[in-house]
């Protein structure tokens, strides 16, 4: 008995990159293909009211300055004792002063590392898989959390993300109990050949969307990756689940067959 499920094959190791605020794209660095290393800024963003916040911190830092300076001079053309009231709320006025730049410095660096937040980053090194970005994202209004890129050490491990029909999912938990869960597996861009694969994953919880079968996810290693596939190919894969009665087989794969000319 095979249980077919369909799916896609892709890098173990990839991340989403996500907006990290509110924003507009100033830079894309990458294109599609492009391979970049750890750390490397692969996009800007740019916050209008951190900026203007910044601009407005250092205005009045250096108004601060100025009067600070301004009292200083005063204060050594001064002939009066420290007793002389004038004196001593000269005196005041610089300790103020002071304490009011310190804590303008304090709010501009907090600012300008809230700036700093705004360069999107690689978090590995890798490839860059998302279509056009710089057609896609230059220049547009993003918001906090949107998806930006994509990225995939193509030279990592594979893997298949897979879709198994939940009325199906007994005979692979079945199967689970006496041994890993085999496979085999066809790309779209590769139809000549079967690939081996085995289960890692196969998740609890069911997916449900409108009008369809509710699915559960499964996660194979591909033991045997294909040549030259781009990450996201479609596949379709057949999950080894044992034995049952030959007329029982022969109808799965019947049904099997059928739904297979529909993927492709």
């Amino acid at each position: 008995l095979s249980i077919q499920a369909r799916g896609t094959i892709q890098p173990v190791v990839r991340r989403h990159l996500f907006a990290p605020a509110d924003g507009v794209i100033t830079a894309v660095s990458v294109r599609e293909g492009d391979a970049v290393s750890a750390g490397a800024i692969v996009l800007m963003l740019r916050r209008h009211e951190v900026h203007q916040k910044v601009g407005g911190l250092v205005g009045e830092l250096e108004t601060l300055a100025a009067q600070l300076k301004s009292e200083e001079r005063l204060q050594l053309y001064r002939s009066r004792g420290e007793q002389d009231p004038k004196a001593r709320e000269a005196s005041l006025r610089i300790r103020q002063l002071k304490t009011s730049i310190a804590s303008i410095q304090s709010q501009l660096e907090m600012a300008r590392d809230e700036a700093e937040t705004l360069e999107v980053r690689a978090p590995f090194a890798g490839t860059v898989l998302s279509r056009a970005p710089i057609a896609q994202l230059l220049g547009r209004p993003v918001f906090q959390g949107q998806l930006l890129l994509s990225l995939a050490a193509l030279e990592s491990e594979w893997e298949l993300e897979l879709e198994v029909g939940e009325h199906e999912i007994r005979h692979v938990v079945a199967a689970q109990q006496d041994r890993p869960v085999a496979a085999e597996f066809l790309c779209a861009a590769d139809l000549e050949r079967r690939y081996p694969a085995r289960l890692r994953v196969l998740e609890k919880s069911a997916v449900v969307e409108d009008g369809q079968e509710a699915r559960v996810r499964a996660v194979l290693d591909v033991m045997t990756k294909p040549g030259k596939v781009p990450p996201g190919t479609q596949v379709v894969a057949h999950l080894k689940c044992g034995e049952r009665a030959l007329g029982f087989v022969l109808f799965r794969r019947l049904m099997d067959a059928v739904s297979y000319s529909w993927v492709f």
